[in-house]
């Protein structure tokens, strides 16, 4: 009966928003978004880091805007190339994040599937189907500390 419990447990299926940022799919837990601002004034900040694309003003306090496109590059510099028309604010105790997204692809019920080992990285979660793709589900609490670091923060 555990057994059966466990196996339940571990397929068991959790909402996501599916979007995407510079032609790849990404994912994060639904119950992790706060809300999704269209066409949000992106202000960039000098000195920072290629994870920050910037930040924004969203009711009364500002927000880190995460470049969701470099969370996955090795490259050190990176332009911004990517046309930010989407910015999802995330649901945080600890600190003001968001991300950058081209565009909402929707919701979606689906099973976090662990990625294959050549895949792995620790600022995502796994990967999830979606329609006829995958997403890879973004580690909200690894890029927050790979931020902190990056700023030089511990």
């Amino acid at each position: 009966m555990d057994e059966k419990k466990a196996t339940a447990a571990k397929t068991a299926k959790e909402n996501f928003l599916v979007f995407l940022a510079e032609k790849r799919t990404y994912a994060v837990p639904s119950k992790a978004v706060q809300e999704i601002l269209r066409a949000a004034k992106i202000y960039e900040m000098p000195f920072t880091p290629p994870l920050i694309r910037g930040v924004i003003h969203y009711r009364s306090e500002i927000f880190s805007v995460v470049s969701t496109p470099m969370v996955l590059s090795n490259s050190a510099v990176v332009e911004h190339a990517e046309t930010t028309e989407v910015v999802i604010v995330l649901k945080r105790e600890d600190d003001n994040i968001s991300l950058s997204a081209t565009e909402i692809k929707g919701f979606a019920e689906a099973e976090l599937k662990e990625l294959p080992p050549e895949q792995s990285d620790t600022l995502l979660l796994g990967e999830i189907s979606f329609d006829t793709e995958k997403a890879f589900v973004l580690n909200i609490d690894e890029i927050e500390n790979c931020m902190r670091n990056e700023l030089g923060y511990k």
